[in-house]
């Protein structure tokens, strides 16, 4: 008989004690073992079905980093306001999110002294583009102090320093430019000192009409969007369809298994270094691990236009032998 598979996208693994789950994460928030943890992560009562769950993740040292709502169990959708600290203690920032997971609503951010640092807003706009209505997710900016703690940024006007926390976790960048009526316009300027590049870019409205970017090696980049994820060759859809006519379930699984894995994709459209975050048993992991390598058809994530490497977190569920 046909298995049946449900692929879904996660950020915690499956180490359960009681009735919660602990996890482990590295400094990008991607599930790892304990030698290399740099936070860990708590699922309040995972063992119970409820409509939401309380998630509590703390640094390695045990300082609580952050607390929220989520309404699923086995991958993170934020509900609610969600607050993160400082190791000292102080907030660091209150994000608002919607009932789909989606951040909407009042924003603040404050410097490690306690300091104000942000007040902002996210916004659900619908845009046409190309007759077609899109929707999409735009930061506000009301107020911003500096780290001398003097406001240039005032009811939306003013002089902003972006410090790249709401760029993709592993690139933080730094650029600067002018705020009117609450968004990014004109050109702005910046560098990200770990990827070695400058920036140039220009918004309209808060959106980013066009950048360039320059590495340390003189390469040239133009690109419209400043992040772009690792996708399937041929959509995802596709992977999914292939994985679940590839796998081949051991005859001995009866009941439904989950199998936690990541790998990379390489900055050449390689897929490399899949691991097993969660095994489902040896026979289940290496057939996990030989169908992903057989699809290897995926474009790599750019950042500022620069293709580069980034970890892909799979998790598949096998329904098991009917």
């Amino acid at each position: 008989m046909k298995s049946k598979f449900l692929l879904f996208f996660i950020f915690i693994s499956s180490i359960t004690i009681g009735q919660d789950k602990k996890v482990y994460l590295d400094s990008t928030y991607i599930p790892t073992d304990e030698i290399n943890q740099v936070y860990y992560q708590i699922i309040k009562d995972y063992k119970r079905d409820k409509p939401e769950y309380d998630v509590f993740q703390y640094y390695k040292t045990g300082e609580l980093e952050s607390e929220r709502t989520s309404t699923s169990k086995d991958f993170l959708k934020n509900k609610g306001i969600a607050i993160s600290y400082y190791k000292n203690g102080n907030k660091k920032n209150t994000i608002t999110y919607n009932d789909k997971g989606g951040k909407e609503g009042k924003v603040l951010f404050w410097y490690e002294n306690g300091q104000p640092k942000f007040e902002g807003c996210f916004l659900i706009l619908t845009n046409n583009k190309d007759g077609e209505e899109i929707k999409e997710t735009k930061l506000r900016v009301d107020s911003y102090w500096n780290q001398d703690n003097l406001q240039t940024v005032t009811n939306g006007f003013g002089q902003y320093t972006d410090d790249g926390f709401f760029d993709y976790l592993s690139n933080i960048s730094i650029s600067s430019g002018n705020i009117e009526n609450g968004f990014k316009n004109g050109v702005w300027m910046g560098k990200d000192d770990k990827k070695g590049i400058i920036f140039t870019e220009t918004y309209i409205n808060g959106t980013l009409t066009n950048g360039k970017s320059i590495d340390k090696n003189g390469n040239q980049y133009t690109y419209d969007q400043a992040f772009v994820i690792a996708k399937a060759m041929g959509g995802m859809k596709l992977f999914y369809t292939f994985l679940g006519v590839n796998f081949k379930v051991p005859e001995n699984i009866k009941k439904k298994v989950t199998v936690y894995t990541i790998f990379t994709v390489t900055s050449e459209n390689q897929i490399t270094k899949i691991r097993i975050l969660s095994s489902a048993g040896k026979e289940i992991d290496d057939e996990a691990i030989r169908v992903i390598m057989a699809y290897n058809s995926f474009t790599s994530a750019k950042y500022r236009g620069m293709p580069i490497d980034s970890e892909f977190t799979l998790p598949i569920t096998i329904k098991g032998q009917e």
